[in-house]
């Protein structure tokens, strides 16, 4: 079974690239909609939220803050692959450290 941090875009399940997904889940744990996730990247909201829902962060608002924060952290201390290149190709080089609050219902 893969962990969620592996990062390894399967040609024959995945459209899209290991840096869509990174970015897709960094973006959501961060506290962005489905939506504005969609319009930063080009992709249908949809797609976005087929993603998400790949994903073990898809019920982020069932997570605390806290909880939140640490998966973001953990997310983002993987940003690099093993030749020391960004895997978001530099996008998150100035994203703030400190995850946005969620409204009520977790979209934000």
């Amino acid at each position: 079974m893969k962990m969620r941090t592996e990062l390894q875009a399967d040609s024959k399940r995945s459209r899209h690239s290991v840096a869509t997904i990174y970015t897709v889940w960094l973006l959501w744990l961060f506290g962005f909609t489905e939506s504005k996730i969609g319009q930063a990247l080009n992709l249908r909201k949809g797609q976005v939220s087929g993603i998400i829902n790949q994903s073990d962060y898809r019920n982020r608002a069932d997570m605390t803050h806290d909880q939140r924060q640490k998966e973001f952290d953990d997310l983002l201390s993987k940003r690099f692959d093993q030749n020391g290149y960004p895997i978001d190709g530099g996008l998150f080089r100035t994203l703030p450290e400190k995850i946005l609050p969620l409204n009520g219902r977790g979209r934000r």
